[in-house]
């Protein structure tokens, strides 16, 4: 058995362990990283990497708050691993998920400083290929898909997966894991006898149950899962709430202002989406409260997915970013929207009072862990009752 000199660790994204396994011959300074540390020249020294398993959410806004949060702050009450549970996520979210466990040793949050933008965020893991194509780069920088992770049944992440592109491309295989020169009559995926017809990844597990593709995983790399999925052993997040069960806040900010979300979905869902209220209704619940409280000033929330730049005739104040919404919703009154994730960061925030408002079905959300009133319209078939929710701003 070598004798052991000295042990150091240093925690980073990963974490190394440096052993030093021969006898003192002489003292020296090894530099590593910020840190110096005495140690022994002309020794073998054992670069040992530990992998570590992150768990990313991509997902919804909306089931960000009415789900991820209360339910990951049960989890963590019974969490008790030596490691902290480390998640990546999208950087609104990494900021909320900070400062919500702040203090929590149990949790360590990855993405907040980085640039990743997902448009489609549907379900828990979205598709990082919308929005941004560097995304998946931001993303795979941390680590690799694990190949049991149930991230691989998306398209777009088997897509990006190493041992995937490394198995089809050295053995001259197109998609679908056959020669690459293979014509079909019709296209294998989809594939209606799968769970999930579009599912590639199903698809190739259905022909290649021994699994070639694993001869080019490296072992050698931090891990991705997906948290709903692999950790939380949820199907789908669609089957409930969980409700926080302490108020977001961070530097609450006094304000009188009333505040919208203008949302716009229609540029990658459709118009008819509960969640997308048309421009020309914007303006014209804009020319209402410019009429009824001129005194009062409009302050328009979400700056990636809003109609902000076609309101500037009504609009006094635009919220910049994440932060200063959840500064502003604390010490708020009142939100006029259509459903959304914001909403249910408001209410997460403790605002008083909420107007969802609606162009066809009207849904009634049940996160409501501060009491904030809640009322629902159809501005297309009820305006009326708009305007009178809007007397008793």
């Amino acid at each position: 058995m070598l004798p052991i000199g000295r042990l150091f660790l240093k925690r980073f994204y990963w974490s190394y362990v440096l052993t030093v396994i021969d006898k003192c011959k002489s003292v020296g300074v090894l530099e590593y990283g910020s840190s110096v540390f005495n140690v022994n020249f002309n020794l073998n020294i054992l670069l040992i990497k530990i992998i570590m398993k992150i768990y990313t959410y991509f997902g919804e806004f909306y089931w960000f708050n009415v789900y991820i949060l209360g339910y990951l702050d049960s989890f963590l009450k019974n969490y008790t691993d030596d490691e902290p549970l480390v998640i990546l996520t999208l950087p609104d979210y990494a900021f909320i998920l900070e400062h919500y466990f702040k203090n929590n040793k149990k949790i360590q949050i990855l993405g907040k400083d980085d640039t990743t933008y997902i448009s489609y965020r549907r379900g828990h893991h979205g598709n990082p290929n919308s929005g941004d194509e560097k995304n998946f780069d931001s993303i795979l920088k941390y680590g690799s898909v694990h190949m049991e992770s149930n991230l691989l049944f998306t398209n777009s992440w088997l897509e990006n997966t190493h041992c995937y592109l490394a198995w089809i491309k050295e053995n001259k295989l197109n998609e679908y894991g056959d020669p690459i020169d293979t014509q079909y009559t019709t296209e294998p995926v989809p594939d209606n006898t799968l769970k999930s017809s579009y599912s590639l990844y199903e698809y190739l597990l259905k022909k290649h149950s021994d699994k070639p593709w694993l001869k080019y995983y490296s072992h050698n790399e931090n891990t991705l899962f997906d948290l709903v999925t692999d950790l939380f052993k949820k199907e789908t997040l669609s089957i409930s709430h969980h409700q926080i069960t302490r108020i977001i806040e961070r530097s609450p900010i006094p304000n009188t202002y009333i505040h919208i979300f203008p949302r716009n979905r229609g540029g990658h869902w459709n118009t008819g989406h509960i969640s997308h209220i048309g421009e020309d209704n914007w303006i014209r619940i804009c020319k209402l409260l410019k009429d009824k409280y001129p005194n009062r000033q409009i302050c328009c929330h979400g700056h990636m997915e809003s109609f902000q730049n076609n309101l500037n005739d009504y609009i006094d104040i635009k919220v910049k970013n994440i932060e200063e919404s959840i500064n502003l919703f604390h010490k708020s009154d009142i939100l006029i929207s259509p459903a959304s994730g914001l909403v249910e960061l408001a209410v997460n925030c403790g605002i008083k009072k909420i107007i969802y408002i609606s162009e066809n079905s009207l849904p009634r959300w049940t996160n409501n862990p501060f009491n904030v009133e809640r009322n629902y319209v159809n501005i297309n078939n009820d305006w009326s009752k708009f305007v009178s929710y809007c007397n008793s701003l």
